[in-house]
């Protein structure tokens, strides 16, 4: 036989497979290690990603959010505009009635005034007359 056989019925067999397996063992106990924190990297990762993610979404809703109260409000003075116009063009034709429904008045006035002095000139023209005529009656 060979010597290295010889020499290996001698040797534990045993003591250099538990070792081995210690080691494998260390190598396992690392890798798995690394691994786990690879993935608590990656999860943390994840969630400042989700949380920037959900930041600017909480962002877009904010500026949404205060377009839409702006459009509301815009609506909001628009209605009021509309209803204060409408108040406004009643004021308006209220006002023109007054003033036209004055101006008839007066107009009316100044015709009765007119028709007044009229009558008044006629009253005095025949009241002239007739006192030229008794006047006429007498002096002849």
């Amino acid at each position: 036989e060979s010597p290295i056989s010889e020499m290996s019925c001698y040797l534990p067999v045993e003591e250099p497979m538990e070792e081995d397996d210690e080691k494998q063992d260390k190598v396992v106990k690392v890798v798995k290690k690394k691994q786990k924190n690879i993935q608590e990297e990656a999860e943390k990762l994840r969630r400042s990603k989700e949380d920037s993610q959900l930041e600017e979404l909480k962002a877009k809703a904010d500026l949404l959010k205060i377009k839409a109260d702006k459009a509301v409000k815009i609506h909001q003075n628009a209605g009021y505009n509309y209803e204060n116009e409408c108040k406004r063009v009643v004021q308006r034709r209220a006002a023109y009635d007054s003033r036209t429904k004055n101006k008839k008045n007066i107009i009316d006035q100044g015709k009765r005034l007119k028709k007044l002095h009229e009558s008044e000139r006629e009253r005095r023209q025949t009241e002239k007359e007739e006192l030229d005529k008794v006047r006429a009656k007498y002096n002849t």
